[in-house]
């Protein structure tokens, strides 16, 4: 298995989104993206994985591509048309390993084709090259808070304030 700890502590591991119909798929895969150290939400059907993606912002997404009512491909092209996740990195793990499916994930986005059952040295070393470019890239400064309150004076013809003895 893959070295577990080589992921900055700083920044407390990606944001993943695990779609997959079977369950104990998922779930395997979610709870080892856990132990390495990843914020990982697990979904088992296409509109769920969308939803999530609009609540969690993924940084990265695992799609299974064959999947019942809406398919990979579709959730896929949902997630680059929400504002939330249009730039997450896509990463097929699916059973389709022919040429067909490795060229359609390339033209719906996806930067890389898994095939299962995955080998996980190689999805750790992807998540770790993702990693390492997200801490590189640099982070958007905060605006520090200037402004300074109004001074609040009374108009010259308004009396005495409510406050004055």
């Amino acid at each position: 298995m893959a070295n577990d700890t080589r992921l900055d502590p700083r920044r407390g591991g990606l944001r993943v989104l695990v779609l997959d119909d079977n369950r104990d798929a998922a779930d395997s895969l979610a709870h080892l993206l856990t132990l390495w150290g990843h914020q990982v939400v697990t979904a088992y059907g296409g509109q769920t994985a969308v939803e999530l993606a609009r609540i969690h912002r993924p940084e990265v997404a695992l799609l299974d591509l064959g999947l019942p009512q809406m398919d990979g491909y579709a959730v896929a092209e949902h997630l680059r048309k929400q504002s939330e996740s249009k730039d997450v990195v896509l990463i097929a793990v699916t059973g389709h390993g022919e040429a067909e499916a490795r060229r359609r994930t390339q033209v719906y986005g996806f930067a890389h084709h898994l095939v299962k059952p995955v080998d996980l040295d190689v999805l750790q070393r992807i998540l770790d090259m993702l990693q390492k470019r997200l801490l590189a890239q640099p982070q958007p400064k905060r605006a520090r808070a200037t402004r300074r309150l109004p001074i609040l004076r009374k108009p010259p013809d308004a009396g005495p304030s409510p406050d004055t003895p």
